[in-house]
C-alpha cells in the first residue's frame, strides 16, 4: 500500500484540473490525513460524498502547496 501518489494525467475539464493539480504534482495529504501510498489515496476519495470539499496538500518542485478539489462522481463507470 506504500509508495508515492504522482499525478501522471490530468483529464481536461476535471476536477483534478479545476484544483490546479499539474503532471508531475505529489500528492501527500487528504484532509488533513498523510497518505500512505496509492491503494490509501483511492480509498479516501472512494468513501468521500459527491460535491465534499476536500484540501488536498501537494509536493510541487520542492514545495509545498495547498489546493481545495470538489469530490466528482468518477466518469465511465455509471458514477458512483
Amino acid at each position: 500500500c506504500g509508495g508515492r501518489v504522482v499525478v501522471v494525467r490530468i483529464l481536461p475539464g476535471s476536477a483534478a484540473e479545476r484544483a490546479g493539480l499539474r503532471r508531475g504534482d505529489e500528492v501527500v495529504g487528504f484532509g488533513g490525513i498523510s497518505l500512505r501510498g496509492l491503494l490509501h489515496f483511492q480509498g479516501l476519495v472512494l468513501y468521500s460524498k459527491v460535491g465534499q470539499r476536500v484540501r488536498l496538500t501537494i509536493r510541487r518542485g520542492g514545495r509545498v502547496l495547498g489546493l481545495e478539489v470538489v469530490i466528482e462522481a468518477r466518469r465511465g463507470r455509471g458514477g458512483r
